[in-house]
C-alpha cells in the first residue's frame, strides 16, 4: 500500500439506525486499499451533529497537505425523509405534514451550510428509499419527493457537500422487498441487509467520483461493440443496432456531452466503418462525434498509443472498450495504464454493465467539459496547418492568437479547481485543490490568482491556465503554474512568465521563485523552467525552487520564445498513473469486475458475508448444528456476527454480540422461520439450541419459553461460577 494514500475517516449520522452499513463500507474501502475508520453518531442526531461544534462531525478533520499523516474526512448523512413524518400528530392533515417537512428541510439546509463553513470535511447527503408502503401512496410519495428536491436545489453550489438523490441510488442498485418491518419495530432498523449493502455501496461510489481524477478518452471497437455483426461481411446496413447497442451509443453520446473524447480503435477497413456511420439509419453516433480514429490492421495497443500522441494525452486517461477478449488482453499487456473493459458477450447485459462502470460517474460538468470535443477537433485543424507551415513562428503568427491573463471571478473557481486536479504535464507542483479550497485561499488573500484564456482564428480554447502565487518581502513566490496541454507550444507559457514578471515589477520585487516538484508526468514544465530564462536553483526536501530575475522574464517576447510542445514525449505519453489517478488505480478488484460481478446489492452483500472470522476460543465446547432448522438459524447468526462455525450452545454475548446485532438476528429469524416471536423473548434465548427448542415447544409457548430461559440462566450462572473458581486456582 502506498504511503501517499490518505487514511479516510468516515463519520455517519442518520435519521434511523445506520450501523449495518459498516461491514459493506469497510468491504469497499478495503477493495480500494484505503485505510479507514468508521464512526457513528448517536441515534437520530443529524441536526446536533451539524450544529454542535464538539460533535463527531465537527471533530472529523482532514490533515493539511504537509502533515506527517494524510487524512481525508467524510461526513455522511443518511436521510429517510418519512422519519420526519413520525413526529407529526396522528391523523394530521396532509398540508400540515407537508409544511412540517418543508420546515425541516429548510432547517437541514441551513445546518448543513453552517457545518460546511466550519471545517474542511467533505459532506455527503444520501436520500434513502421511502418505505414500500409510502412509495405505493402517490400523495405521500409526492410530498416526500418534493421535499427531497427542495433540499437538493437549496444546496446546489454549496461547497463541501454532495447529494445523492434516491432515484440515483435505486438506478444503481435496483431494490425490491427492501423493508424489514420486524427490525424497524424492534430497533428502527428499517431496511434489509441487502438494502444496507446498497446504501454503503452507493456511499463509496459517490465519494469515489468526488476523489477520482476523471478520464478523458473512450476508445471504442466497432464490430460487435458499436453494432452487432461484422460490417466487412454484412455491409453498412446489414449490421444491426439492436436496443443494447443503441443504448451503448446513447450512453457514449452522453459521455461526449459531459466532456469525454470519443475515438475509434478497430481492426477493419476504414471505408467499411465510414459507410456504417453514413448509411445505417439506426446509428445514433455520427462522424462528428468522433474526435480521432485508427481503423486499420495494426495492433490496437499501438493505435491507442498513436491516439494518445495525437491528442497530447497520457495513456492513463484512456478507457478502451472491446467485445473481443484477445484484443482486450493485448491492450492490457502492452498499455497497462489504459483501463480496459470487455463488453459482455450477452448483449442483454450491456446496459447494466455500462451503468456499473464507476469511472464514468461525474459529480459536475463544466462548460469546458461540454466544449472539449469541439476544441480537440479545432486543434486537429491547427495541427494540420502547423505541419504545412515552414516554421513554428509563421504558424503561430497565422493563428492570430489572443491570450488574456487576468484575475478570476468566482464563476471561474470550478474550472480552476478542475485544472489543478486534472493537469499533469504542465503542472509545476501538482497540488490538487477543490473549489472550496480555492475559495477559502483566495477569499483570505492567502494566494493571488490569475487565469489564462486563449483563442485563435480556429476557435476558443477556453480557460486553459492558472497562476497561483503570493508576495514576500524579497520575491514573488509561485505556488502553482498550470497550463492545459492543448495550449502548449504556442507562446502561452511564455506569456504567463512575463505576466508574473509584470506583477513583480508592480510591487518593485526583483525576483520570481517558481516551485517545482517532479513527477513522472510533468517533464514539459521542467523543460520550460530550464529554458525560459537563466535561473538559480535551490533544492528543498520536496522539490526545487527556480529563482529568476524579474528583469530577465520581462525581456521575453512570447511568440519569438515559443518552442514546440514537448507534451507528447515518450515519457509523458507512456508513463505510469499520475498522482491524481494513482490512489484510485491501486484497487484489489478491477473496474471491470465491479461492473460485471459486484453490480447488484445482492451480489455485493453475498461477498460481504464471506468476510468472516473464525469462531473464537470459548469455554463452551463446539457442537455442530445438525438439523436443517439448526443450520438455518446458525447461518443467520454467522451472517450477522461475521463469525464462521457457530455452535449450538455458543452464547450470544460470549461471541461478542451487540444489541444492534440482536435486532438483526431477530429480523432474520422472523423472516426465515415465520414465527411470532416477541423481541423481548429473544433476550432469553441466548443460543441457537434455545431458539430451536422454542420453535419446537408445546402450544403453550410462553410457559415453555420461560422454562428454557430459566435453564439458560442456570447454565450461564454455572459457567460464571466455573470461571471464578478457575481464577481463584490461578
Amino acid at each position: 500500500m502506498s504511503p501517499d494514500i490518505a487514511e479516510l475517516h468516515v463519520a455517519i449520522a442518520s435519521t434511523f439506525t445506520a450501523e449495518p452499513v459498516e461491514k459493506t463500507l469497510s468491504f469497499w474501502l478495503d477493495q480500494f486499499n484505503r485505510p479507514h475508520t468508521v464512526a457513528f453518531a448517536p441515534y437520530n442526531q443529524v441536526f446536533q451533529q451539524l450544529l454542535d461544534p464538539n460533535s463527531l462531525f465537527a471533530q472529523n478533520k482532514a490533515s493539511k497537505q504537509n502533515a506527517s499523516k494524510q487524512i481525508d474526512a467524510l461526513n455522511v448523512i443518511y436521510l429517510r425523509l418519512e422519519d420526519w413524518l413520525q413526529a407529526a400528530p396522528a391523523g394530521a392533515p396532509a398540508d400540515e405534514a407537508k409544511a412540517m417537512l418543508l420546515q425541516n428541510a429548510e432547517d437541514l439546509v441551513n445546518a448543513i451550510k453552517v457545518a460546511c463553513l466550519r471545517g474542511d470535511a467533505q459532506h455527503l447527503l444520501i436520500f434513502t428509499p421511502f418505505s414500500e408502503k409510502s412509495a405505493a401512496d402517490p400523495a405521500k410519495q409526492a410530498i416526500l419527493a418534493q421535499t427531497e428536491s427542495e433540499i437538493i436545489n437549496r444546496l446546489r453550489g454549496t461547497n463541501h457537500i454532495d447529494c445523492l438523490p434516491q432515484h440515483q441510488l435505486l438506478n444503481w442498485y435496483a431494490l425490491t422487498g427492501y423493508d424489514n418491518p420486524h427490525t424497524a419495530k424492534a430497533g428502527h432498523v428499517p431496511y434489509t441487509e441487502t438494502c444496507y449493502a446498497a446504501l454503503a455501496s452507493a456511499t463509496v461510489r459517490q465519494h469515489a467520483a468526488q476523489e477520482r481524477a476523471p478520464y478523458k478518452v473512450i476508445a471504442l471497437d466497432c464490430d460487435n461493440t458499436l453494432w452487432q455483426g461484422v460490417c466487412g461481411e454484412l455491409g453498412p446496413t446489414g449490421v444491426q443496432i439492436t436496443q443494447p447497442f443503441r443504448a451503448l451509443q446513447a450512453f457514449m453520446q452522453q459521455q461526449k456531452a459531459e466532456g469525454m473524447l470519443l475515438c475509434l480503435a478497430s481492426k477493419n477497413i476504414d471505408a467499411d466503418v465510414d459507410a456504417v456511420f453514413e448509411q445505417n439509419p439506426d446509428m445514433l453516433l455520427k462522424p462528428a462525434d468522433i474526435v480521432a480514429k485508427r481503423v486499420n490492421w495494426i495492433a490496437k495497443s499501438e493505435n491507442i498509443k498513436s491516439l494518445a500522441a495525437d491528442l497530447n494525452l497520457g495513456l492513463d486517461s484512456f478507457i478502451f472498450i472491446d467485445d473481443n477478449p484477445v484484443e482486450c488482453a493485448e491492450v492490457r499487456a502492452n498499455c497497462p495504464d489504459v483501463t480496459v473493459f470487455q463488453l459482455p458477450a450477452n448483449p442483454s447485459e450491456i446496459e447494466s454493465f455500462l451503468s456499473h462502470i464507476w469511472i464514468f460517474d461525474k459529480l459536475g460538468v463544466t462548460d469546458e467539459d461540454k466544449k472539449r470535443a469541439e476544441r480537440y477537433q479545432q486543434n486537429a485543424r491547427r495541427e494540420q496547418e502547423r505541419r504545412s507551415s515552414t516554421s513554428l513562428q509563421d504558424f503561430l503568427k497565422g493563428l492570430n492568437l489572443s491570450i488574456n491573463i487576468a484575475a478570476p471571478a468566482k464563476e471561474h473557481y470550478p474550472r480552476i479547481a478542475q485544472l489543478t486536479q486534472r493537469t499533469n504535464q504542465f503542472n509545476a507542483t501538482t497540488i490538487r485543490r477543490s473549489e472550496a479550497d480555492l475559495e477559502r485561499l483566495l477569499t483570505a488573500a492567502s494566494l493571488e490568482a490569475a487565469i489564462v484564456q486563449v483563442s485563435d482564428r480556429y476557435g476558443d480554447y477556453g480557460l486553459v491556465g492558472v497562476l497561483l502565487y503570493n508576495f514576500s518581502d524579497y520575491a514573488l513566490q509561485v505556488d502553482s503554474l498550470i497550463l492545459s496541454c492543448r495550449a502548449l507550444g504556442r507562446g502561452v507559457e511564455q506569456s504567463m512568465a512575463r505576466y508574473l514578471a509584470e506583477q513583480a515589477r508592480s510591487k518593485q520585487i526583483d525576483r520570481i521563485d517558481i516551485a517545482f516538484s517532479e513527477t513522472e508526468r510533468n517533464l514539459p514544465v521542467l523543460n520550460f523552467l530550464e529554458t525560459v530564462a537563466t535561473a538559480d536553483k535551490t533544492t528543498l526536501e520536496k522539490g526545487t525552487v527556480y529563482q529568476y530575475k524579474t528583469t530577465d522574464l520581462l525581456k521575453i517576447v512570447p511568440l519569438e520564445a515559443a518552442t514546440p510542445s514537448v507534451a507528447a514525449t515518450k515519457k509523458a505519453a507512456t508513463s505510469g498513473p499520475s498522482s491524481a489517478n494513482g490512489q484510485v488505480k491501486q484497487i484489489m478488484v478491477s473496474w471491470e469486475t465491479i461492473a460485471t460481478t459486484l453490480n447488484s446489492a445482492k451480489r455485493i452483500h453475498t461477498q460481504v458475508l464471506r468476510r468472516t472470522v473464525p469462531r473464537p476460543a470459548l469455554q463452551t465446547p463446539y457442537i455442530e448444528p445438525q438439523t436443517e432448522q439448526e443450520k438455518q438459524a446458525a447461518r443467520i447468526w454467522q451472517d450477522v456476527l461475521g463469525i464462521n462455525g457457530i455452535g449450538l450452545d455458543d452464547g450470544f454475548k460470549e461471541l461478542g454480540g451487540t444489541s444492534l446485532q440482536l435486532v438483526q438476528i431477530y429480523g432474520g429469524l422472523r423472516g426465515q422461520f415465520d414465527v411470532d416471536l416477541p423481541f423481548t423473548t429473544l433476550f432469553g434465548l441466548p443460543t441457537i439450541r434455545a431458539f430451536i427448542e422454542y420453535l419446537g415447544a408445546s402450544p403453550d409457548k410462553s410457559s415453555r419459553a420461560n422454562a428454557i430461559q430459566e435453564r439458560a440462566a442456570r447454565q450461564k450462572a454455572a459457567m460464571e461460577k466455573r470461571k471464578r473458581l478457575q481464577l481463584n486456582l490461578r
